[in-house]
């Protein structure tokens, strides 16, 4: 009765809403879980008032696992998104969060794109100060650009009231927690997402990442371990696993492991062949893939 009634309210285009409103309060039933007011007006409330800005949203979203060009496509869908509904908070939070993302995976400068993500993030909470996507940007932006911990801080521990469940919130303030020094918090916050996330690649990849930050070789070492027995074509682990033990002074498994990551990657990872050359220059270094 609801889905029909906000359908022809809103019109055909608005059925998903009323269709996603529906299952979240069926499944809140089922689980007889008690919603404030506020979290019952925001999951009834549609998104936008524009069917054709949430579709460039979702399309955005979905490039983002493609390649470099298609991430850049889903930038500009969203761009769109927002020009269409300039009342759209996701829509900015989604501009947000992938611009700053894309410095990192998607050979964008951080020059161009940290301004612009900031500028998305605060626009994204004018609209929704609950915006899950602008917080994460401006925790991330406000540690390791503008350097301002208190405010990187107060984002970080706004996600985690926002999303607990998210394991994204957890691995977030770990990040910020190691840009501060605080290792043993970091790592503690770290494996709490972890929990939330056991099988994901990513998160197991970057915990021993975060142990190697914090000087604790060895257990960086069984960590990345861990994570090449489970994901074995997951090539960042064992830059990881290598830079642990260049960190205890074991040199060969080091080698070892940084060739490892070369061949996985195809050689197409200059920062690891510019290692192996800082390290061990001069004729008896390995044969490079690629090299002839």
């Amino acid at each position: 009765m609801y889905v029909r009634a906000t359908a022809k309210f809103l019109g055909r285009s608005y059925y998903v809403f009323a269709l996603q409103t529906d299952i979240a309060l069926k499944v809140v039933k089922k689980l007889e879980a008690t919603l404030t007011p506020e979290v019952t007006r925001r999951i009834e409330a549609p998104p936008t008032q524009n069917f054709e800005a949430y579709k460039l949203v979702r399309e955005g979203i979905e490039l983002w696992g493609g390649s470099f060009e298609d991430r850049n496509i889903g930038l500009k869908k969203f761009e769109q998104a927002a020009e269409i509904d300039p009342n759209y908070a996701e829509a900015f939070g989604c501009l947000a969060n992938y611009s700053w993302l894309i410095t990192v995976y998607g050979n964008r400068p951080p020059r161009e794109m940290f301004p612009k993500a900031k500028m998305y993030a605060l626009k994204a909470l004018e609209l929704d100060e609950t915006n899950t996507d602008a917080h994460t940007t401006l925790g991330f932006i406000m540690s390791w650009w503008d350097r301002d911990w208190s405010a990187a801080e107060g984002h970080w521990q706004s996600l985690l009231e926002l999303a607990p469940g998210a394991a994204s919130s957890y691995s977030g303030y770990a990040w910020h927690l190691l840009q501060t020094g605080r290792f043993d918090e970091a790592i503690a916050m770290y494996r709490q997402g972890i929990e939330l996330s056991p099988l994901s690649a990513g998160y197991s990849q970057n915990h021993g990442e975060i142990l190697y930050y914090a000087r604790r070789y060895d257990e960086a070492i069984t960590a990345s371990k861990q994570t090449v027995a489970m994901y074995p074509s997951y090539p960042q682990t064992r830059t990881i696993l290598g830079l642990a033990y260049l960190g205890k002074g074991m040199k060969e498994d080091a080698l070892d492991a940084l060739h490892a990551d070369l061949d996985l990657s195809q050689g197409l990872k200059p920062e690891i062949d510019n290692l192996i050359g800082h390290r061990w220059p001069g004729p008896g270094m390995r044969k490079m893939p690629g090299r002839s």
